[in-house]
């Protein structure tokens, strides 16, 4: 579990509670090297923080890993990334800005993300509670699930890989 956050929290305790072995890294990473070392051993990562340096560690070691994201009326499950398998997080990012209405609002709205945004303490229970069961079953790989935490109506939309990504792309 990368990050710091009260969904990152609730995803640890509600791994714990189902019998696996959870760490948390909530300090900040000096370098990709450093993400490296501290997930050393994990068979899946589990993200609310440092996705890019998270997607680069992956695509060097193989590591599968999910991204996630919230604000106080949707949640963000994805995408969840198998190296040289599945569209990467810079992929993903690429095609949610080039198929926005507003391409620049929505490269605004993406940069925000990073570092993840607290969210309400009902929506962080839900999101790891989703991040938990993401670590068990992989029902986001290669796609992202969109949850409205108001109806909790949800919606699984594929991530394509980007040909010319600069991260997945390169052999």
């Amino acid at each position: 579990m990368v990050g710091v956050d009260g969904a990152a929290s609730a995803a640890v305790s509600s791994l714990i509670a189902m019998g696996a072995r959870a760490v948390a890294i909530s300090r900040p990473m000096v370098s990709d090297d450093d993400m490296e070392a501290a997930l050393e051993g994990c068979a899946f990562a589990v993200c609310t923080a440092e996705f890019y340096r998270v997607n680069r560690v992956a695509r060097r070691t193989g590591l599968r890993w999910t991204a996630s994201h919230s604000s106080a009326t949707e949640v963000v499950l994805g995408p969840t990334v198998y190296p040289g398998e599945t569209a990467c997080y810079v992929c993903y990012q690429m095609r949610s800005v080039a198929c926005s209405d507003d391409p620049a609002a929505e490269l605004a709205a993406l940069r925000r993300r990073e570092p993840t945004q607290e969210c309400p303490t009902g929506v962080a229970g839900l999101l790891g509670q989703m991040l938990a069961l993401e670590a068990v079953n992989r029902s986001a790989k290669g796609a992202i699930v969109v949850v409205d935490a108001v109806t909790l109506c949800s919606q699984r939309h594929a991530v394509l890989r980007v040909p010319a990504c600069p991260i997945c792309s390169i052999s």
